[in-house]
Order: C-alpha cells, then sequence, then structure tokens
C-alpha cells in the first residue's frame, strides 16, 4: 500500500474508531503519554487565541488563524493527491537538483538508480529524473517504516479537540522550522498546499540539504543516505 492511501485508510479509520467508546478507552490506556503531549500543545495552542483580545499581539493572532487554515488546506490535498507523500519528495528532489544541467541530473539519476535510469526520455527530463529519484526514497524501506510511524503517531483519534490541536500545534511548528531552515523547499510546499504536512516526512527527509550542492558527489552521498 502506498504511504499516501495507509495515511487516507488511517485518517478514516481513526475517525471512525473515534465514535466507539470502548476503542476510545484502550486507545487512551495504550496512548497515555502520547495523548498528554498533544492534550497539552492543544491547550498551549489555544491559550494562545487569548492574544487576539489585545491589539498589540494582533499578529500572533492572524498566525494562529493563517496556520488552522492551511492545515484545513493540506488535509484536502491529501484525498485530492493520488499520492501526497510522494508529491512532497519530489518537491525536495526538484530543489536538490535544480543547479544541475540535464547531462549531470542523468549522471546522478544513473548512480543512485543504475539501469533504471535509462527509461528517462530527453522529454521533459528533469520532470522524469525528479520523480525517478523520489519514487525510490518514498519506496524504500527505512522512508516506508519512517513515515508510517509518524503517521500513527500524529493521524487523529479523535479522541477530544484538544489532543487533536495539539497535533496542529505540532504541525505548525514543523513548518515553521522549516520555513526557517529551508524556505525554498518550505515555499514549494505552500504552493502545493502541503507544507502543514511536512511534519510527516520531517524524519526521513531533513529541512537542512547539503551546503555544497554544487558537488554532484556530494548529492548521490546525501540521497542515497535518504533511499538507505
Amino acid at each position: 500500500m502506498l504511504l499516501s492511501e495507509y495515511l487516507k485508510s488511517k485518517m478514516e479509520s481513526d475517525k471512525a474508531l473515534a465514535t466507539q467508546l470502548d476503542n476510545i478507552v484502550k486507545k487512551l490506556k495504550d496512548n497515555t503519554i502520547s495523548l498528554t503531549t498533544n492534550l497539552y500543545s492543544g491547550i498551549e495552542r489555544a491559550s494562545w487565541y487569548t492574544s487576539c483580545i489585545f491589539e498589540k499581539h494582533n499578529d500572533v493572532c492572524q498566525e494562529l488563524k493563517f496556520e488552522d487554515r492551511r492545515m484545513f488546506l493540506a488535509i484536502k490535498q491529501v484525498y485530492k493527491r493520488d499520492d501526497v507523500i510522494l508529491d512532497m519528495v519530489k518537491a525536495y528532489i526538484d530543489i536538490l537538483m535544480k543547479d544541475f544541467d540535464e547531462q549531470k541530473q542523468t549522471m546522478i539519476a544513473k548512480n543512485i538508480l543504475g539501469t533504471s535510469a535509462e527509461i528517462v526520455t530527453n522529454r521533459a527530463i528533469k520532470e522524469s529524473i525528479a520523480y525517478l529519484l523520489a519514487k525510490s526514497i518514498s519506496a524504500s524501506f527505512n522512508f516506508g517504516t519512517i513515515v508510517r510511524q509518524r503517521i500513527n503517531k500524529y493521524t487523529p483519534y479523535g479522541m477530544t479537540i484538544m489532543a487533536f490541536y495539539g497535533k496542529v500545534q505540532e504541525s505548525a511548528m514543523s513548518a515553521r522550522h522549516l520555513r526557517d531552515i529551508n524556505p525554498s523547499f518550505y515555499w514549494a510546499l505552500y504552493s502545493m498546499q502541503l507544507e502543514m504536512l511536512y511534519f510527516l516526512i520531517e524524519p526521513a527527509i531533513p529541512a537542512q540539504m547539503p551546503l555544497n550542492s554544487n558537488s554532484e558527489s556530494d548529492i548521490i552521498n546525501f540521497i542515497n543516505g535518504l533511499i538507505k
């Protein structure tokens, strides 16, 4: 099952589980620490809305409203896109490869993918190479394991509004960190309404990219590290 399909199924199943009291109680027992963390984050974020009362803190209020709205848009994208995880990884690869010409991109792909890269044609070659590399990363065992664990931890169980809102808070903090560390990737995700979902792939796709991005060997080693 694709990671994006797994995400969709988890969101749907969690919503259904939330209607069953027995299962909710069981999850409370099994996830006490996680729930407590989510509740704290949710209460903390909700408390920040008191800043809306004071005009001098209007910027904080507007940022919270903006992030909540962006989270809603991101969740819609989960269902609108065929593979939301792959789309985020491809955007990452696009940035990694943007300074290389077609010949160097092909060389990088062949070093990483071997004969699999031979299917790339001259037509839309940059698009094809980025897709192949992103596909290889998203299909790798380690990446899949990390993202599944992340999905299991963060998809909404619907236990309480505050617990779910805590997930929005953690998502927002992750997006803010990405915006500070890697604005190019942040705005690429933003343009696709996906920046609030970065937290799902954050442990596997670091915000920090290679400093010497013009070195083919550095990019090859970096991408191989993402796949393995």
